[in-house]
């Protein structure tokens, strides 16, 4: 079950830094 939440969490934290990149 807490596999299932670090993957969220990790899918979040990728999609954040790219959205980071893209924006700068």
């Amino acid at each position: 079950m807490t596999t299932t939440s670090n993957n969220a969490e990790e899918l979040r934290e990728q999609g954040n830094q790219a959205f980071k990149q893209e924006h700068f």
